[in-house]
């Protein structure tokens, strides 16, 4: 859901997380995971199959943000402290419908959510409306206790916290982000154009983030198109309940229309890669980078060794940043495409 071909943008749709099947990124042989409790916040754009018309378009939206909040929810690492939703793959409304239809469908679910942004922000606008409800909730839960933040859309409603409370920004231990490039590295799937689509849907909302110095990791496309989730394992789920059976009934067109887009028997769970890491480290090559917002057409977000950008185009350099950009190696991307019938699914 992170980056489509310019027909799939006109009919994405982002903020809903409807009921999907979780992706458990367990960890793999390369190493231990973590034995810590990681404590989060997400921020989310799903689409989770949801129909938005779009001129005469109609077509459903991605379906890689529900399967990453439902792994986090069944993660014995992770614990979920609240959700917030933002435009993106889809109208805020229909984000909200799908959210709901989802905790509907998670047994024992008593996670808290807030909408949020309804659009971008902009200079002179940071706090879009819907973005302002969104940044309270989180500010309180940061407010309680530290916490990470997994951003898995547009970063508009947490641009909006770290305007409208400064103080939580000291409280965010990391902001776990799904966007950004290396040098040079051109966004293509099967021969086709596609767009670093958190990102470009509000590169004003990045540049206000890296100003405040949050600690950032980023899984950009160069690593996450290595990793695929085949329509025979989505099949899976038909029968395994009523949240497996929701997640199929969800998930069945967007595989048709991705088989269409770009001849692949399945789809690609961009945003699964944090939850990924925060599991199992281990199974990512990361290192730590500089980050530049280069504002041009299209804008930017380049993650490089040195600062080697020309003197003509308009940067802003911060502070190093990690940048997860390779599997460990062709068991590690299949980990990340794993699905796990368990918890919820069987709920």
């Amino acid at each position: 859901r992170q980056w489509h071909s310019p027909a799939m943008r006109r009919c994405q749709a982002e903020c809903v997380i409807t009921a999907t099947v979780y992706i458990l990124l367990v960890s793999s042989s390369q190493g231990e995971p973590s034995d810590r409790m990681h404590e989060v916040l997400i921020d989310c754009d799903l689409g989770l199959g949801m129909l938005k018309k779009d001129g005469k378009y109609l077509c459903p939206a991605d379906i890689d943000d529900a399967y990453a909040i439902i792994d986090a929810i069944h993660t014995s690492e992770i614990k979920v402290a609240g959700i917030t939703t933002v435009f993106g793959n889809t109208d805020l409304e229909s984000a909200n419908e799908a959210l709901e239809g989802l905790l509907d469908r998670v047994k024992d679910s008593r996670i808290s959510w807030q909408s949020g942004a309804v659009r971008a922000s902009s200079h002179g606008n940071r706090c879009p409306p819907g973005a302002a409800s969104a940044a309270d909730f989180l500010a309180k839960s940061l407010e309680e206790s530290p916490k990470k933040i997994i951003a898995i859309g547009p970063l508009t409603n947490i641009a909006c916290l770290t305007e409208r409370h400064p103080n939580s920004i000291s409280k965010i231990i990391s902001l776990l982000i799904v966007m950004g490039r290396s040098p040079g590295v051109e966004f293509h799937l099967q021969g086709k154009d596609v767009w670093d689509a958190n990102f470009e849907r509000d590169p004003h909302a990045v540049g206000t983030i890296l100003e405040t110095r949050i600690p950032m990791i980023l899984f950009p496309f160069e690593l996450t198109k290595h990793s695929l989730v085949t329509t025979n394992q989505v099949l899976r789920f038909r029968d395994s309940g009523d949240l497996g059976a929701y997640v199929y009934r969800n998930s069945i067109d967007y595989l048709k229309l991705w088989k269409t887009q770009f001849e692949e028997d399945g789809f690609h769970p961009w945003d699964a890669a944090p939850v990924a890491h925060l599991k199992n480290p281990s199974l990512f090559l990361c290192e730590t980078r500089d980050l530049s917002l280069v504002m041009g057409e299209p804008p930017l977000l380049v993650a490089q060794r040195s600062l080697l950008l020309s003197m003509n185009e308009t940067t802003s350099a911060h502070i190093s940043h990690t940048f997860c950009f390779a599997f460990a190696d062709k068991d590690a991307s299949k980990e990340m495409s794993r699905l796990h019938l368990d918890y919820g699914i069987r709920s």
